[in-house]
């Protein structure tokens, strides 16, 4: 699982520079899509090292009770 309540940024993506956080924001809108997410956020996978933890911060937020936008 992971950090996300309370704890610092967690960078999903280094060559886009966004962070769990980021992705977070906008899953609501990106369903269970990570191609989604990366439309959602303006970017396109580079090296697509980060496309696994994005499926699974969606995979999170949709098992969840917890809102999925969490303040930046």
């Amino acid at each position: 699982m992971l950090p996300h309540r309370g704890l610092a940024r967690m960078y999903v993506c280094l060559c886009n520079a966004f962070t769990d956080r980021q992705v977070r924001a906008v899953c609501p809108a990106a369903g269970s899509s990570a191609a989604a997410v990366y439309c959602a956020l303006g970017v396109r996978p580079k090296c697509g090292k980060c496309v696994p933890t994005v499926r699974e911060i969606l995979d999170e937020v949709a098992n969840s009770d917890v809102p999925a936008a969490v303040p930046a």
